[in-house]
């Protein structure tokens, strides 16, 4: 590779001499001389290296197998873009994960305000077009299920078809194996998903 001047966006949990030390030792497998200049380090930002990869994928110039190294045209943008990145806050979900503390879903807690209707469960347990076209409010209900104050469908369309093609999401296979028994209880007439 020809000399020049490569910008390296990284996370890391220990010190930087200690990491900078590191970096020299993968880079003078590649060149002769290694000049290391911070520009610098902002704490909470572990989301950083994947938001480089993306955002300047056009500039990354891999060594070997070490893939977050970039050949930025103007870094005082690139920096002022970092600067501007907000510190990642972990929301009351990932506090309680951490925690170890159980979710609500695997704790089998259910608000009022989050229960679906008779309808929205069968469509949910019985997942077809038909279902979800006879019913708008029911298709509605399911895309737009709100989980904690959040955003959370339950239903979402197949990737790559013409035609709507309805499925559970991720959240939507947790929610219902979850809230299965509940609701065999709450709405006594709604048979099980084969």
């Amino acid at each position: 590779m020809d000399e020049g001047v490569l910008h390296k966006v990284g996370v890391t949990t220990r010190p930087l001499e200690q990491r900078l030390a590191e970096i020299r030792l993968d880079l003078a497998k590649h060149f002769c001389a290694v000049e290391l200049k911070p520009l610098g380090t902002w704490a909470h930002r572990g989301n950083v290296e994947l938001y480089f990869k993306h955002r300047y994928r056009r500039f990354q110039q891999p060594i070997g197998t070490l893939t977050e190294y970039f050949a930025f045209e103007n870094v005082k943008a690139v920096v002022r873009d970092l600067r501007r990145m907000k510190p990642k806050e972990l929301n009351e979900v990932e506090r309680r994960i951490l925690a170890r503390n159980p979710s609500r879903t695997e704790g089998r807690e259910l608000q009022p305000h989050e229960m679906l209707s008779q309808k929205a469960w069968r469509a949910l347990c019985h997942l077809t077009n038909q279902n979800l076209d006879r019913r708008y409010g029911t298709w509605h209900e399911l895309d737009n299920f709100r989980w904690e104050g959040e955003h959370r469908r339950l239903i979402e369309p197949t990737p790559v078809t013409t035609e709507y093609q309805p499925h559970l999401s991720a959240f939507g296979e947790v929610y219902r194996a979850a809230f299965m028994p509940f609701y065999q209880r709450y709405y006594q007439n709604v048979e099980a998903p084969v």
